[in-house]
This record gives structure tokens, sequence and C-alpha cells, in this order.
């Protein structure tokens, strides 16, 4: 779960236009290990969670894992069983840490940069960089 932890504290980092993209990420990264799915599939970011499998139990795995790196904000399961798509999901975790959907990400290019997992140097702000050795 430790890249789990790192992609949501990436959020925090990462600018306004990225940040959904991030977040998409993650829940089909998470989705996909409730699921059993491979790793190598792709799960589309408007597919009903319900009709790609998930039963109550599994919703509730589903939220238990998301909640792990959410510690000071509470993911209710009436969350999970509102918002059944990743899409809409991320529109409510956006709602929920507060941030901005500032503009819709090329998640295709986003993954592509592997710039998403785990949480390096890159994602930090200027601020937080080493100085130049």
């Amino acid at each position: 779960m430790a890249d789990s932890t790192a992609a949501m504290a990436a959020v925090t980092f990462a600018a306004p236009g990225t940040q959904q993209g991030i977040i998409e990420k993650f829940l089909e990264k998470v989705l996909k290990g409730t699921l059993r799915i491979p790793e190598t599939d792709t799960f589309p970011i408007d597919q009903n969670f319900y009709e790609a499998g998930i039963d109550s139990l599994m919703a509730i795995e589903f939220r238990n894992r998301i909640q792990t790196v959410l510690p000071d904000k509470h993911l209710s399961l009436d969350s999970i069983v509102h918002h059944v798509t990743i899409r809409s999901l991320t529109t409510h975790l956006l709602s929920l840490l507060k941030l901005d959907v500032a503009e819709t990400v090329d998640i295709e290019k986003v993954v592509a940069s592997d710039s998403i997992l785990p949480l390096d140097i890159q994602a930090a702000p200027p601020a937080c960089q080493p100085p130049a050795i």
C-alpha cells in the first residue's frame, strides 16, 4: 500500500490540472486489486463498478483500501454506492479533499510518463527539492 499512499500524497504536490488523473489512476489500481483484475488490464473510467462485478463485500474492501490513504478524511460506504465509476468517485474525492477539477487530463499521457507511482522528487514543488550538488 506504500505506492498507493505515495500516489495520494502526490495529489497534494501536483499541479491542479493533473490531480484528477492521479486520483483516477490510483482508483483504477485499487479497483483492479479489489476485483482481482491483472494490473496489465485496463478498467474504463466510466465503467460501473457493480456491472464489473463488485458486490457489497468488495465495495467495503474497496472503500477500506481507499480510506487507508485518507487518514484525516472520512469516505463513507455510501460514497462508493452513489459514485459508481472511477470518474464519478474521482470528482467526489477531489471535493472531499477540497481540490478543484481545473481541467480534464489526458490520462494516457500521464500514465505513459510513469510519473504517478511512486512519488518521486519530480512530483515535489521546487521549494521541496534538494539543492543541486
